[in-house]
């Protein structure tokens, strides 16, 4: 018997689609085999790989604490590719299908935990109370938040920022919204080792110029950096505002948010297995059971996920499994 070893967790992941229908003015109604366990009517904690899918008008609102493990999902209840289909059809989720993730003032930062969050086709305002800053997959005030390894796509805003205050972002992606990020009414966030990319109308835009927004070290999706009218005429990636340090970008794409999951679970009784390879930014990999990688060949990514065949040495017991992906531009990274 071989047994896989995963340092994250040691069962098979378990993902579940909720669909969450209620209005944003209730903190949130989510309900499914335990995997959303609300302590009160102001905080949520959601286990790992659940997804959970919105309609229109539908979003949650945090008055007090939201917890994510790691791997979850929030996106469209049309969004087909993540958690499977819902409706009799087939489903067309585009931008600001609901509502995102809104965080009142009250929130303290020790009260927010979304490291590894994953949210979709978020940030429409249909059934948005007037009182409230949305229209993003994460609308919060200006605060000392931190969060890391954040998956924003396809959004009307990734993140909005409202009022004084410097929250981070680290090994985020900001990727295929209108705007990933806009700081407003003085907000100056921080973004770092981050990817920028494939948004269609700014990567990071400052609404009050003179307080500036930190994103040095980022990838914009150009080696040339972030197109800058006046400071980088000649960049050719996502556009920047005014108020934006953008220095000391990234010459190539970095390998954010992988993951590599054994499809018949961590323990099995034969050496040939298959495990779902999910990095977004890579065009190859190779797999090894120690981390100094040698003699083992690349190979080519099919798609997001990938699934590859691997057969395990002779000896029964632990396995610790490493991957490690390489980018278009020969940017590297090792996972277990």
């Amino acid at each position: 018997t071989h047994r896989l070893f995963s340092p994250a967790r040691s069962c098979v992941r378990r993902t579940r689609a909720l669909l969450a229908t209620t209005a944003v003015a209730t903190f949130a109604v989510l309900a499914g085999s335990g995997t959303a366990q609300a302590a009160d009517p102001a905080q949520l904690s959601i286990a790992d790989g659940v997804v959970v899918k919105f309609g229109s008008g539908a979003g949650l609102y945090v008055r007090d604490r939201l917890t994510t493990a790691p791997n979850v999902t929030f996106t469209s209840q049309v969004d087909d590719q993540i958690g499977g289909q819902l409706g009799t059809t087939a489903g067309t989720p585009k931008r600001g299908d609901w509502l995102g993730v809104i965080v009142a003032p009250s929130v303290l930062p020790t009260g927010l935990v979304l490291n590894g969050l994953s949210v979709r086709y978020a940030g429409g305002t249909v059934g948005l109370p007037s009182y409230l800053n949305g229209g993003a997959a994460l609308s919060l005030p200006g605060g000392a938040y931190s969060f890391s390894k954040l998956q924003l796509l396809n959004n009307t805003f990734g993140v909005r920022v409202v009022g004084a205050g410097s929250p981070t972002f680290s090994q985020s992606r900001f990727t295929a919204n209108a705007t990933g990020l806009q700081a407003e009414q003085g907000a100056t966030p921080s973004i770092g080792e981050s990817d920028i990319s494939g948004n269609t109308d700014y990567g990071v835009r400052n609404l009050n110029p003179a307080t500036i927004v930190n994103a040095q070290g980022n990838w914009w999706g150009h080696a040339s950096g972030p197109r800058d009218t006046v400071g980088n005429p000649a960049g050719q990636g996502n556009p920047v505002s005014a108020g934006v340090n953008y220095g000391q970008y990234l010459p190539a794409e970095p390998v954010l948010t992988c993951t590599m999951v054994p499809t018949a679970g961590y323990v099995t009784r034969v050496r040939a297995i298959q495990l779902q390879l999910d990095c977004p930014q890579a065009a190859q990999y190779r797999i090894a059971e120690q981390s100094s990688f040698s003699t083992e060949p690349w190979l080519g990514m099919e798609g997001t996920p990938t699934v590859a065949n691997v057969t395990l040495s002779p000896s029964s017991g632990d396995k610790m499994l490493y991957v490690q992906f390489r980018t278009a531009q020969g940017s590297t990274a090792t996972f277990t």
